[in-house]
C-alpha cells in the first residue's frame, strides 16, 4: 500500500504544484510577458541568461499560463487513461513482473524530467505524459495480485487499494506546505529527493512482487514468488526443469470472449455512466484553484489569497481521507447483507445480494453527489460553500473510483477487467479532451464565468442516476443464484 500512496495516483495533484509553479512564475516569462506593458517593460531585465523580471510581477499568473497548465492536465488523462488498454494486455500476456518494470521506468522517468523544469518549463509536458502511461497500473496490478491472494476480503482488498490510491493524489500537499513554510527548501531539492524515491517500486517489482499470478498454493511467501525469489530457487531446486505449479501463467482470455463484455448492455450503460462523472471529477482538479480565485474574486487581495491557500491545503489533506473512507463501501456491504438475508436464502444469495445493493447505493450516491458538486459551482463569494465543495469532492473521487472498480470486477470475469477498466479509461480519456475548451469557455476572454459550464455538469450528472435504475430493474439476474444452468450464466454475462 506504501507504493501506491507515495507513487500511484500522485500526478493527479497536479493543481498543488501548479500552485507552486505558479508562485515561481514558470511559463510566465513564455506566455505572460507583453513588450507593450509598461508594468511589465519597467520591472523587467534583459541579461545575458535571459529575461529577469521581479517575483512580485512573475507570481500573478495570465490566462495564457492557466491554460497552459490545464492542457498539460488534459492530455496527461488522455495518455493516462488511453495506455492501460496496452498495458494490460502486457499484464495478461506477461505477468506481473514485466509489467511492473514497465510501469516502474516510466514513473521514474517522468520524475526525472520534471527535475529539469527550471531549465525548460516545457518539460512539464513530457514529466506528465511519462507519468500519465503508469498512472493508474497500480490499480491494475495490485487489484490482480492481492484479490486472489485474499477473496475473504475482497471488498475490503478493492476499497484499500483505491482508497490509498486516491490519496496518492495529496502527496504534492507536502510539497506546498513545505513551499509555504520553509523558504530554504528548494523545490528542485524536494522533487529530486521525491524522485530517488522511486527505486521503492524497484525494489517492489524485483524483491515482494509475484512474477506471475498465484493461482496453486497461496501460502507461499511474497519474496519466494517475486524474480529474485524464484531465481533463487532455480539454483536449489531439485528439480530444475519443473516449473513451479503456482507460477503457472493463465491463459488469456480471447476476443470472442471481451466482445461479449464489450457488447453487453451492463458494459455499454455503465460506460455512458462513467464518461459524465469522470470528466466531473477530472475537472475538479485542476479546475480548483481558479474556481477558488474566481469565487473569492470580490474579496480583497491579501483576504483573498488566503482564503485560497486555505482552501487549497484542505482540499489536499482531504485526499488523505480517502484512506479512512475506503474500508466503508466493504462496511456498508457487509451491513446491507445483514439487513437483507433471509432465512430461505442461501449463504451466497446473501452475499450476492450484500454486494449488489451495495454497489446501487454507492452508484447512485456517486450521481447526486457530482450533481450537488456543479450545482455549488455555480456559487460565489461564499466560504462555507468552498471549504464544503472541496471536502465533498474527496468523498465523491473516492466512492466514484472504488464503485468503478468493483462494477468491473464484480459483474465481468476476473480476467476481463484490466481490459474492460481500460476501455473505459480510454474512451473517458478520449471525451476528456473537452475539459479543455469548456475551460477556455469559463475562461471567457477574460471574464472569468464557472456557472454557464458548472450548471450543464449538474444536468449531466442528474441523469447518470438512470444507471443504479437500471441496475435495481435488472438485479434478480444476478442475485438468484438457486438452480443456476450454464445456459443462464451466459445470458447474465451477455446483459
Amino acid at each position: 500500500m506504501m507504493e501506491i500512496l507515495f507513487y500511484g495516483g500522485v500526478p493527479y495533484g497536479f493543481g498543488f504544484l501548479q500552485y507552486i509553479f505558479e508562485k515561481e512564475g514558470v511559463f510566465w516569462k513564455e506566455l505572460c510577458y507583453d513588450e507593450n506593458n509598461p508594468e511589465h517593460v519597467a520591472n523587467c531585465k534583459v541579461q545575458e541568461s535571459g529575461l529577469v523580471c521581479e517575483s512580485n510581477l512573475t507570481s500573478t499568473p495570465c490566462l495564457r499560463s492557466e491554460a497552459e497548465f490545464n492542457s498539460i492536465y488534459t492530455y496527461f488523462l488522455l495518455t493516462s487513461s488511453i495506455t492501460p488498454l496496452i498495458l494490460s494486455e502486457i499484464l495478461n500476456k506477461y505477468g506481473l513482473f514485466i509489467f511492473r518494470l514497465l510501469s516502474a521506468t516510466f514513473t521514474t522517468a517522468g520524475l526525472v524530467t520534471l527535475c529539469f523544469y527550471e531549465s525548460n518549463p516545457y518539460l512539464l509536458w513530457v514529466s506528465w505524459q511519462l507519468l500519465g502511461v503508469s498512472a493508474v497500473s497500480p490499480i491494475y496490478s495490485n487489484i490482480r495480485e492481492l484479490c486472489p491472494l485474499f477473496p475473504a476480503i475482497k471488498s475490503l482488498s478493492l476499497g484499500l487499494i483505491n482508497g490509498f490510491f486516491d490519496a496518492s493524489g495529496g502527496m504534492y500537499l507536502v510539497f506546498k506546505l513545505i513551499y509555504d513554510s520553509s523558504p530554504s527548501v528548494s523545490v528542485p531539492t524536494m522533487i529530486t529527493v521525491y524522485t530517488a524515491g522511486s527505486s521503492l517500486l524497484w525494489i517492489k517489482s524485483f524483491f515482494f512482487s509475484p512474477r506471475y499470478f498465484i493461482t496453486g498454493d497461496k501460502t507461499n511467501s511474497v519474496f519466494k514468488e517475486s524474480f529474485i525469489g524464484s531465481v533463487c530457487k532455480k539454483h536449489v531446486d531439485i528439480n530444475p526443469g519443473k516449473e513451479d505449479e503456482n507460477n503457472q501463467k493463465e491463459e488469456p482470455p480471447t476476443l470472442m470472449e471481451y466482445k461479449k463484455s464489450l457488447l453487453s448492455l451492463n458494459f455499454l450503460t455503465f460506460l455512458l455512466y462513467s464518461i459524465f462523472l469522470t470528466i466531473r471529477t477530472n475537472s475538479f482538479p485542476i479546475w480548483c484553484l481558479p474556481w477558488l480565485k474566481w469565487t473569492f474574486r470580490e474579496y480583497p487581495e491579501e483576504r483573498r489569497d488566503q482564503l485560497v491557500s486555505q482552501n487549497m491545503d484542505i482540499y489536499g489533506i482531504m485526499y488523505f481521507a480517502s484512506i479512512l473512507l475506503c474500508p466503508i463501501p466493504g462496511m456498508v456491504t457487509k451491513w446491507i447483507q445483514k439487513c437483507s438475508s433471509r432465512k430461505d436464502s442461501s449463504e451466497e444469495e446473501d452475499e450476492k445480494k450484500g454486494e449488489y445493493y451495495s454497489l446501487l447505493v454507492f452508484l447512485g450516491f456517486a450521481a447526486v453527489a457530482c450533481t450537488a458538486l456543479s450545482a455549488q459551482m455555480c456559487m460565489t463569494g461564499s466560504q462555507p460553500n468552498a471549504t464544503s465543495a472541496v471536502i465533498e469532492f474527496s468523498m465523491i473521487r473516492t466512492i466514484f473510483y472504488i464503485t468503478r472498480g468493483v462494477y468491473v470486477f464484480q459483474f465481468f470475469p476476473e480476467s476481463h477487467f484490466g481490459f474492460l477498466y481500460a476501455i473505459i479509461s480510454v474512451v473517458v480519456g478520449t471525451l476528456q479532451f473537452i475539459i479543455d475548451p469548456l475551460f477556455k469557455l469559463i475562461q471567457n476572454n477574460g471574464e472569468v464565468d464557472f456557472i454557464p459550464v458548472s450548471a450543464a455538469m449538474a444536468v449531466a450528472c442528474g441523469l447518470c442516476l438512470l444507471q443504479p435504475l437500471y441496475n435495481w430493474c435488472i438485479r434478480d439476474a444476478y442475485i438468484t443464484t438457486n438452480r443456476r444452468t450454464k445456459k443462464e450464466e451466459e445470458e447474465i454475462t451477455s446483459m
